[in-house]
């Protein structure tokens, strides 16, 4: 893939396009400006030259055109950086400038070049950094390139009679959420489960979640709760969530996703992958705990099933308010589909329907907020989530779970998802997706403008909606569908 227009690069970009991808990548050349000298301007290119035509670029973060030393994610891009101090602004270029060197690090790996090879770049970002803490002219004119692209496609939804497909769609997935809703909790499983569980290290207590979050604030200029690698491990600890999942078959067992030689690989095991996110409400910028499981595949119910194919999974999200408590719970699986809502009793209500645009967002019933470690049923084979209820150790309905022994799962970063498999080889593509994951849907939901709907996705990609435009990453959701209850209704 290549964004670089000149001799018959035009034509890769054209196939990009027809191919119904959203384009990610470096966006424009190094600014003049943004570097301290012409040397360093040609360094920056040709790192984006060599990265762009070899496929090799690393899509997590967006890089701020012109500035290829600073990357950001939605939350990142959502500060109004006019209004920063100085303080304010050093750390929020400290924080691009280290995902910019993270997805460096992952470009070197996927171009086979040793680390060595980023020397001269890391000096010409130093470089440029420098002049941008200490002048907010220049700050500024950085400031006005900050985007991140959503991953719709425009054109589709204007060639595709998107207006048009409006009311099916909208009929289409108000009763398929419907439907997910009212089964939740009703579900019959018709095969064994398996109980996954995490260790119980140690916990917080309610006060030490307080403290915590208010020495996290405390260290950053920007109010964001920022957490040492202890205080992360805990808090991941205290709301990690037992996955009851109902097995069929090998497509039911957890696991790790890779790329080999011939293609997608699995290797099951009790694997969770966590991630710490980050999002606002109203003036507050809380934390977001992800856990994340994988499946080999989703299977098919029949020879017709358009959302069968390779690789599945199920994302559980937890969203902590300023004392560490929960305030918020969602889900998607890994292609940005099926995102339901369970706000947390006394924390979170639902804005009334006529306040919303776009697509309706699924949110279920509230959830107690003394439930810290939930039981999440998982069914065979669509990896739907069918239970949510509070986890008692050694209650008597543990026994009826499983015909199999329950087992302890351990953590993995979703960085370790990034980096090329011992073959080599890259799960996610430098669009943000997992070729070879295609679902046949894709070709009915086409004109609503999501690329290859259906299909597995890497963190900062997952487009949540068919009608409108909605993020699982955007900061925002919690303003944009939730409003305050008045009192606590316990």
């Amino acid at each position: 893939m290549a964004l670089w227009v000149g001799g018959n690069r035009w034509v890769l970009v054209l196939l990009v396009l027809l191919g119904g991808c959203a384009v990610q990548g470096y966006r424009g050349l190094p600014a003049p400006d943004a570097v301290g000298a012409q040397a360093c301007q040609s360094t920056l290119q040709d790192w984006q030259h060599q990265v762009m035509d070899s496929g090799a670029f690393e899509a997590k973060t967006t890089p701020v055109p012109g500035f290829p030393y600073l990357r950001v994610n939605r939350f990142l891009a959502s500060f109004d950086l006019n209004r920063l101090n100085l303080a304010q602004r050093s750390e929020w270029l400290a924080v691009a400038w280290e995902n910019a060197r993270h997805a460096w690090h992952l470009e070197a790996a996927n171009l086979g070049k040793p680390e060595s090879d980023l020397a001269p770049l890391v000096t010409c970002a130093e470089a440029g950094l420098a002049t941008l803490r200490v002048d907010r002219t220049a700050f500024l004119a950085m400031a006005s390139s900050v985007d991140v692209p959503d991953d719709y496609v425009t054109w589709q939804r204007a060639i595709g009679l998107y207006p048009l497909l409006i009311p099916y769609v909208k009929y289409r997935t108000d009763n398929l959420f419907d439907e997910l809703l009212t089964a939740l909790d009703h579900y019959q499983p018709q095969f064994p489960q398996v109980v996954y569980q995490p260790n119980l290290e140690s916990q917080y207590s309610d006060g030490q979640l307080a403290a915590v979050m208010e020495a996290a604030r405390q260290r950053s200029a920007l109010a964001i709760p920022r957490f040492n690698s202890d205080e992360r491990a805990r808090l991941f600890a205290t709301f990690a969530p037992v996955w009851l999942v109902e097995r069929r078959g090998e497509d039911d067992k957890i696991g790790v996703p890779a790329r080999g030689e011939d293609g997608l690989v699995f290797e099951a095991q009790p694997v969770v992958y966590r991630i710490l996110s980050y999002t606002r409400w109203g003036s507050l910028t809380l934390p977001q705990l992800t856990y994340l499981i994988w499946f080999p595949r989703r299977t098919a119910s029949g020879p017709r099933d358009i959302l069968a194919g390779e690789l599945d999974g199920l994302i559980w999200r937890v969203t902590l308010n300023e004392l560490g408590k929960p305030m918020l719970y969602d889900s998607i699986h890994p292609c940005g589909c099926f995102h339901l809502w369970f706000p947390v009793r006394g924390q979170l209500n639902p804005r009334p329907l006529d306040e919303i645009s776009g697509e309706r967002p699924a949110i279920g019933r509230s959830l107690p907020h003394e439930m810290r470690r939930p039981e999440l049923s998982v069914a065979a084979g669509t990896h739907y989530l069918v239970g949510i209820r509070p986890w008692r150790q050694g209650d008597e309905h543990d026994a009826d779970h499983s015909a199999f022994a329950g087992q302890e799962y351990e953590w993995r970063e979703y960085e370790s998802l990034l980096t090329p498999s011992p073959a080599g080889y890259r799960l996610f593509s430098p669009s943000g997706l997992v070729e070879g994951t295609e679902r046949p849907e894709r070709f009915l939901l086409w004109p609503m403008g999501v690329p290859s709907a259906g299909a597995m996705r890497e963190w900062g990609h997952h487009a949540t909606a068919f009608l409108g435009r909605r993020h699982f990453d955007d900061p925002n959701l919690l303003n944009r569908y939730f409003i305050t209850p008045e009192q606590d209704a316990d």
